[in-house]
């Protein structure tokens, strides 16, 4: 479950992946990672991004208390528990570079 680079029609794609067939879902998913804070990727490269949520760059067993009720307002605890079987959070990721080019909303590995 993707929107990034080369999505002929980014907002089909968007309401494709909402629960309700019109994005409100989505767009509610979206402004909830966004909410989060965010992380530097690639630092100092030609790749660096900003990651949102935060929490997607590290180990979910280093997530302090408030950390993981930062992911509690975006999953479950069923989802927590899948995640940590995963080893890794797989819920929804957004990427956008330091000069504001969107790179991906993605869900999954």
């Amino acid at each position: 479950m993707s929107v990034g680079e080369g999505d002929e029609d980014p907002i089909a794609t968007l309401k494709g992946l909402s629960g309700d067939g019109e994005g409100v879902e989505i767009l509610a998913i979206l402004l909830d990672v966004l909410s989060t804070g965010f992380v530097e990727m690639e630092k100092g490269t030609p790749e660096a991004m900003y990651v949102w949520p935060y929490f997607a760059a590290k180990p979910l067993t280093s997530l302090t208390p408030p950390e993981k009720v930062d992911l509690f307002r975006l999953v479950t605890a069923g989802d927590f528990a899948g995640m940590q079987e995963f080893g890794t959070y797989n819920f929804y990721r957004v990427g956008i570079t330091a000069d504001g080019e969107w790179k991906f909303f993605v869900a999954g590995d």
